[in-house]
């Protein structure tokens, strides 16, 4: 059998020659995964390559709301038998991307879609800092929790400390989260300092990614969601250093634990007390904001 695949192998690899470059998505793969892939395509395609991502049921929900990536997206269906396939992740800044190519990205295709359409977002003071906090698969999928989970409110606390040296005094904490019973379970020191508001649980993941691209400053935890929110409102306010964000990124020996997709402009958390080791696990792990 392995003769076989090995020779499938090379007469794929024969056929695959054709002009066309489909970028290669992942069915996990969420909205900001497929945001990187769809700029390295538009980038790419600025360059005078025929690049297109392969679209996936995730991808076909959140189209609608940018149409201007439309032209970037192939159907399943209608990838080609010599298309090249490009499997490559491109999430490491500067090596697949760079700050020209982002800029263009979010000025060409996300700028004015629905997206980032303020309706239904949290209105925000300039001085107010959203803190954004992943919990989900993060925490109650063991292998995920393993690979980056880290002591959130020791972060969180650091980080807050780092963002009044760049930024100054914060009138008010805003808190976004998939698991928003846990950060008012955990967070509510926050209030000692400032007034403390958390994300309606109505909110759609739409509106709360603009609430984060309207902010003027953010501390974001180890989440494509939140380093896009990071990009966008670096990109609309011109302050990218009002953004602050963990070194640590996942552990394992394909990561190598540094966030590689941090924008160089941003405030980067080096560490914090206790390191980014795994934590002892909790209650909270077992999924759907628990414990009742």
């Amino acid at each position: 059998m392995p003769l076989v695949s090995d020779a499938k192998a090379r007469l794929l690899g024969l056929v695959r020659r054709g002009p066309r470059t489909v970028l290669w998505t992942r069915p996990e793969y969420g909205l900001g995964n497929l945001l990187y892939l769809l700029m390295h395509a538009h980038a790419r395609r600025g360059r005078g390559e025929d690049v297109l991502v392969r679209s996936t049921p995730t991808l076909e929900r959140w189209l609608p709301l940018v149409p201007a990536a439309q032209d970037l997206v192939v159907a399943p269906g209608d990838v080609r038998l010599t298309d090249r396939r490009d499997v490559h992740p491109p999430f490491r800044w500067g090596r697949d991307w760079a700050a020209d190519e982002l800029d263009r990205f979010q000025s060409d295709v996300l700028a004015g879609s629905p997206l980032l359409d303020p309706e239904g977002t949290t209105a925000l003071g300039p001085d107010d800092v959203v803190v954004v906090v992943r919990r989900g698969d993060y925490w109650s999928v063991p292998e995920h929790r393993a690979t980056y989970a880290f002591d959130t409110v020791a972060y969180v606390r650091a980080a807050m400390a780092l963002q009044r040296e760049v930024g100054g005094p914060v009138p008010r904490v805003h808190v976004v989260s998939d698991g928003p019973r846990w950060c008012r379970a955990h967070l509510g020191w926050l209030e000692e300092s400032a007034r403390l508001t958390f994300v309606d649980p109505d909110q759609t993941p739409r509106a709360q990614l603009a609430t984060l691209a309207g902010a003027s400053r953010l501390v974001v935890t180890n989440t494509t969601f939140g380093y896009w929110g990071g990009y966008l409102a670096g990109h609309r306010s011109g302050r990218p250093e009002l953004v602050v964000a963990p070194r640590f990124h996942a552990r394992g020996p394909s990561w190598g634990s540094v966030a590689t997709q941090l924008d160089p402009r941003w405030t980067v958390l080096e560490e914090i007390p206790g390191g980014w080791d795994e934590p002892p696990p909790d209650p909270w792990d077992a999924g759907d904001d628990a414990p009742a």
